[in-house]
């Protein structure tokens, strides 16, 4: 009243950072994990188990690379109008035959021992081509989609369906260990590496005698809703490159068929 008073209000503003699910949804949803798992030496295995939506066009389960610059360096793991494929620079490894349906998950992987490729769908070998190192970048590493550099936010190619248990390695697996792992979730921290409900170890790599260990383990993304937090895919490798959770916003149906065991 004396013309000196000060009135003030204040508002509360809530954040929800609570993004847990991861479902993609072929539109704007991918996962981000920054300028991480160059493979430009060495041997190396990806892995990982898809459930696609739509077979149409094409469909990146993970990459690093640029999408405006695709000879330059980098890689990529797609569906190709169905076909499984794994390029790097202006090279590629593809299956002769197609995914047949968009309502199966399929296991995809690729190993790496120094000159050659070798492409597997459900644990079969489909394809193999000689080939050296895919050339380092500084493209950031996705799942889900493909990078461009005209509008960093904005990647081409996103995968519709569902992704779970991606898997790098810093070695060559053998045939035999692939086999052996692909329908298990890993016991985490375990050397040598072994199954979480089937509790043996992974067999010696036949060519080189060798274990595998977890230390050969560059990034494990189990992509379910338990190694989600906050918005952020958790990295239950010694590496500890978490992922950042893009435009997700609906459940991921867990339904891999993790773990499996024959009956024979």
């Amino acid at each position: 009243p004396d013309g000196n008073c000060e009135t003030s209000s204040s508002t509360t503003i809530t954040f929800n950072t609570d993004c847990s699910h991861i479902d993609f949804d072929g539109i704007d949803d991918y996962i981000y994990y920054g300028d991480n798992h160059n493979f430009s030496s060495g041997s190396f295995t990806i892995e990982a188990w898809v459930k696609p939506g739509d077979l149409s066009g094409t469909r990146t389960v993970l990459s690093k690379r640029n999408s405006k610059d695709l000879a330059t360096g980098g890689f990529d793991l797609i569906v190709n109008s169905g076909s499984p494929t794994f390029r790097w620079g202006s090279n590629s490894i593809t299956t002769t035959s197609k995914f047949t349906s968009p309502t199966r998950w399929y296991h995809l992987a690729v190993t790496y021992n120094g000159s050659e490729y070798k492409l597997y769908v459900d644990g079969i070998r489909m394809a193999t081509k000689s080939g050296s190192n895919p050339a380092s970048t500084t493209d950031p590493f996705l799942i889900g989609g493909m990078y461009q550099t005209e509008t960093p936010n904005n990647p081409i190619n996103y995968f519709e369906g569902w992704i779970e248990e991606v898997r790098l390695w810093g070695t060559n697996l053998s045939e035999e260990q692939l086999h052996f792992i692909m329908n298990q979730r890993l016991s985490v921290g375990s050397s040598p590496i072994r199954g979480k409900i089937i509790p043996l170890d992974i067999p010696k790599n036949s060519d080189y005698n060798t274990n595998l260990n977890w230390s050969d383990l560059k990034g494990y993304y189990q992509l379910i809703s338990a190694q989600v937090s906050d918005g952020i895919s958790l990295d239950l490798s010694n590496s500890g490159i978490n992922g950042d959770l893009r435009n997700i916003e609906t459940d991921q149906k867990n339904t891999a068929p993790l773990p499996y065991i024959s009956a024979e």
